[in-house]
């Protein structure tokens, strides 16, 4: 089992998202836990999906600080 912990600053632009997800594809994790995401839930929602990850806890940003998402993928 692979856990990746990623701390950003911020996944509201197109780049980190992009970067984000080629870390993943080389590290194929199944946990993923994300801090500082300055992202609110239902925005999160969609990199999840983007990522290719099962489920995820999420807890919205206050204003442009903090944010935090652990996702993870079913296992078989």
């Amino acid at each position: 089992m692979i856990t990746l912990s990623w701390n950003y600053q911020g996944l509201g632009n197109r780049y980190a998202v992009e970067v984000l997800t080629e870390v993943v594809r080389k590290q194929i994790p199944i946990i993923l836990f994300l801090m500082e995401t300055k992202l609110k839930v239902r925005e999160m929602e969609s990199i999840k999906s983007e990522l290719g990850f099962f489920a995820m806890l999420a807890v919205s940003c206050k204003s442009c600080r903090g944010g935090l998402a652990l996702l993870w993928k079913e296992e078989d």
